[in-house]
């Protein structure tokens, strides 16, 4: 993929398709970004919630050191207060790890993504370019420059098929176990939140967190296939486009045709 998006820069024809790779290239780099900062402030706030006895007592000392909490109830064969921070560290870790390849992931997802959208608003330049070097004052018809234009489409559309075809092969799987994971975690969390919402405590701010970033998380990902989408739309409409083109140049010149004769018959 790394290799196609490369040749894609170096094939570039005029400065305005390069303006939309730059353009939809920064929404990707953005939005990993903005991806990364809400993954990783839930995140940090889930590792560090494992030490809040270790920080209220050095803010707001008590006479007795306060009971460490742990935001996950799991249950180990040795005494958790003994061995809290060989837990803590483990858990942290664990999390750390699982956020880590999570933002990197999606956020690789996000730039393919990106990139066949510029791609799609590419070969919709394409073609409304093709349009007008096509006709001339002179001549209402598909001149060469058109014509070579038009097949310059095709083919990059062709590649564009073959990316989006790439990508479902090797994300179908894996964005379907995500998505069961997402509506499992995400029920499993307003449930917590349900029990929790009358006391405060970390519970409450870990899920309130968890199904926060869940819910941004897929509204963005269902915006980035809707503007896909939308890009496949807008190369229909091109296409529908030339042919109402064609169809009112046929249309004038019969006109013109039409018109000449009756000239000729009243001569």
């Amino acid at each position: 993929m790394s290799r196609d998006i490369s040749y894609d820069w170096i094939t570039v024809e005029n400065d305005e398709e390069l303006t939309i790779l730059t353009k939809y290239t920064y929404r990707g780099y953005h939005f990993g970004k903005t991806f990364a900062y809400i993954i990783w402030i839930p995140t940090f706030l889930v590792m560090i919630a494992h030490f809040s006895a270790e920080i209220l007592d050095f803010f707001i000392p008590l006479n007795a050191s306060r009971p460490h909490t742990y935001p996950f109830d799991i249950d180990y064969p040795v005494d958790q207060e003994k061995y809290f921070y060989p837990y803590a560290i483990y858990v942290d870790f664990s999390i750390f790890v699982i956020a880590t390849t999570f933002v990197g992931t999606e956020a690789l997802t996000a730039m393919h993504l990106h990139h066949i959208i510029s791609l799609l608003k590419i070969i919709s330049y394409r073609i409304e370019k093709a349009i007008s070097d096509s006709t001339n004052e002179s001549q209402k018809c598909l001149a060469d420059k058109g014509k070579e234009g038009l097949i310059k489409v095709i083919v990059l559309h062709t590649r564009v098929i073959k990316f989006i075809n790439l990508m479902e092969k090797h994300f179908t799987v894996s964005y379907a176990v995500l998505l069961i994971c997402g509506v499992i975690a995400l029920s499993v969390n307003l449930y917590w939140l349900s029990l929790s919402i009358h006391r405060m405590g970390d519970q409450m701010l870990i899920s309130s967190s968890i199904i926060l970033v869940i819910s941004i998380y897929m509204f963005y990902m269902n915006y980035l296939i809707q503007d896909v989408n939308d890009g496949r739309d807008d190369i229909f409409k091109a296409f529908l486009q030339i042919q109402q083109r064609m169809v009112q140049n046929a249309s004038n010149y019969a006109k013109v045709v039409t018109v000449h004769n009756v000239e000729n018959i009243k001569r």
